[in-house]
């Protein structure tokens, strides 16, 4: 993000004040780390091989779907920081500017999606007690439409203000983003299930890459039809 626009610039010192002020203010008392050291690391093997999108330099992380998982696993405190674990994104070549900007966007889409899953009912629900799947579908939807569009809002905030893209391309982009990010969201809720399954425990965050990685192919195939059809026109 080199050469940013003054207000640009002041957003994305803002975004990032909030979410290092969140994260220092959050309490950490009974936090399962073991669990987040998973998370994290399988966290980033996903944010490292992004999507591309029509949108010029602008990529959708699948780690999404490990931080929806967080949510459920680590609550909004362990969410946040898995989050800012973007900025150690093995993304080549990211500025630092960009890298904090995404470790801040990350930790306060999963701090507020954390939030309203513990607001609808979730929090003190544990993956494998009897009829936990049926009381957690409700705080996870919630948890994941949060997550989507506070993530949504905040990138296009940078790329309005970074003038990157204008506001009817980002409103055609977004939509189809925002459902395909919707319809494997759940991914983070099948990860945080088979967690508690006896034998499986971490080893659940490395099951769910291939559906992930699934996800990326088909996103890079959305972008690659719609490179192909702006071309016969």
């Amino acid at each position: 993000m080199p050469g940013l626009p003054p207000a640009a610039w002041v957003y994305v010192c803002g975004v990032v004040a909030v979410a290092a002020n969140l994260i220092a203010t959050s309490s950490f008392e009974g936090m399962d780390w073991t669990a987040l050291l998973v998370l994290t690391l399988v966290f980033l093997v996903c944010d490292s091989v992004p999507a591309r999108l029509t949108v010029s330099r602008a990529r959708v992380s699948l780690g999404y779907a490990v931080g929806l998982a967080s949510v459920v696993l680590v609550g909004a405190a362990g969410a946040a920081l898995l989050g800012a674990c973007a900025v150690v994104t093995g993304q080549r070549p990211v500025p630092l500017v960009k890298r904090l900007f995404n470790g801040a966007q990350f930790a306060l889409g999963g701090y507020c999606a954390g939030t309203v899953f513990a607001l609808l009912g979730g929090d003190g629900l544990r993956p494998g007690r009897v009829g936990w799947l049926e009381q957690a579908i409700v705080p996870f939807l919630g948890a994941l439409v949060t997550f989507v569009l506070v993530n949504h809002l905040l990138v296009a905030g940078i790329l309005l203000l970074s003038r990157q893209a204008a506001a009817r391309e980002l409103v055609r982009e977004s939509g189809r983003v925002a459902f395909g990010c919707l319809g494997y969201g759940p991914v983070g809720l099948l990860m945080a299930g088979l967690w508690s399954w006896e034998g499986v425990g971490p080893f659940a965050a490395v099951l769910v890459l291939l559906p992930l990685f699934i996800a990326r192919w088909a996103f890079e195939q959305t972008r690659a039809q719609q490179q192909a059809h702006a071309a016969t026109l």
